[in-house]
């Protein structure tokens, strides 16, 4: 646990450091390349005893390495990670090299979604680490390895460029099939957070929650790679437990940005008589409807957890857009309360993770690949 608590205290420490020496825009790249760049050499270089799948990758890289055709895996991954494992193996025999291509990768593309997009760069990092994605880029690399492809398409989506953008989603599917549901984000974007479009994604929650064992089951035969699942954990008690969590932080996140992006402007200093003024960007209402979408995806996940993994691809624009919105207060006192609150909640909230249920992840104790 002691890298966790290095972890944290680097990230902040970091920030109010750089910030307070150099200006804005060479101060965040600076911090990008500092914070995300160590998140990448402790990915790239982790041990084998690091992250819960981290065995399974390195059998399948050696059993490729070793001359086994990838048609024998084809069933259980994607042929985009099959071929990235058969390409790296014609360059090295040493199962390292899988990790250390994906989390250079990875942390590029991340890092490069937060330095574009997040006016809060280091508040953005924070809440990266605390939301436990480092942990799953210890883990979970072919889901990464998409949800970092991802990352890089919702640039087409800003510059509307479709073709570009169903291109990388592709390239994003074939790394990890639940990617495929991005192909959604583009026509999503056309929207804003009505409450008509609300009440909307509403009753089409409620109506796959209802009818979500059907589903489940029309779907596992498209993707029968995914069947194993069920005999896991991701239909337990405890996964359930997780998926409540993280549907309120999201929930909570999308409301407190929704407050902040908007005044009130009373007129004639009556209490009754007042106007909304929205300050949200093109940027905001996307990342809005996407944080929407997640929780409609949470909340259908209460069925079956398998589905949290959906949830990923668009709740981590909460990472942008959460924190431009806590950028836009003028009023600094206010801003520095809720900035301080975020912080210890989610260091609160990823800290009890890390203590009762370590197993979630399995990225602690930390040990180099030199320290097996």
């Amino acid at each position: 646990m002691w890298l966790y608590y290095f972890l944290a205290i680097y990230i902040l420490s970091c920030a109010i450091f750089i910030f307070s020496i150099s200006n804005m825009k060479k101060g965040r790249y600076v911090y990008i390349v500092l914070t995300m760049g160590l998140f990448a050499i402790l990915t790239m270089f982790r041990s084998e005893q690091v992250g819960n799948d981290t065995q399974a990758y390195i059998r399948l890289f050696n059993s490729i390495s070793s001359g086994v055709e990838m048609s024998f895996y084809a069933k259980r991954y994607e042929i985009g990670f099959l071929y990235l494992n058969k390409v790296l193996s014609l360059i090295s025999n040493n199962y390292q090299i899988i990790f250390v291509v994906s989390g250079a990768y990875i942390y590029f593309a991340y890092g490069r979604l937060i330095y574009k997009h997040s006016n809060m760069v280091w508040l953005s990092v924070f809440l990266f680490f605390t939301m436990r994605n480092f942990d799953l880029s210890m883990s979970g690399i072919r889901q990464m390895l998409a949800l970092a492809t991802v990352s890089i398409s919702y640039e087409y989506i800003v510059d509307k460029k479709p073709f570009k953008f169903l291109c990388t989603v592709l390239l994003a599917t074939s790394f990890h099939t639940v990617s495929i549901i991005f192909f959604l984000a583009y026509p999503l974007s056309k929207f804003k957070l009505t409450k008509r479009f609300l009440f909307t994604v509403m009753v089409t929650s409620a109506g796959i929650y209802i009818l979500f064992i059907p589903i489940l089951k029309v779907a596992l035969s498209i993707f029968p790679r995914y069947s194993y699942y069920l005999n896991g954990t991701y239909l337990d008690g405890e996964a359930r437990i997780a998926t409540i969590i993280s549907l309120t932080i999201t929930a909570l996140m999308l409301i407190i940005s929704e407050i902040l992006n908007h005044r009130f402007v009373y007129k004639n200093n009556s209490l009754r008589r007042y106007t909304i003024i929205s300050h949200k960007t093109g940027e905001d209402d996307v990342q809005a409807v996407f944080l929407l979408i997640a929780c409609a995806f949470l909340l259908i996940s209460l069925r079956g957890t398998i589905l949290s993994r959906f949830t990923n691809i668009y709740s981590i624009f909460a990472i942008i857009y959460y924190p431009n919105a806590i950028a836009k207060m003028k009023n600094n006192k206010g801003k520095l309360l809720i900035i301080f609150i975020t912080v210890v909640i989610f260091f609160c909230y990823s800290t009890m993770i890390y203590l009762l249920r370590p197993e979630w992840q399995s990225t602690y104790p930390y040990l180099f690949y030199w320290n097996k």
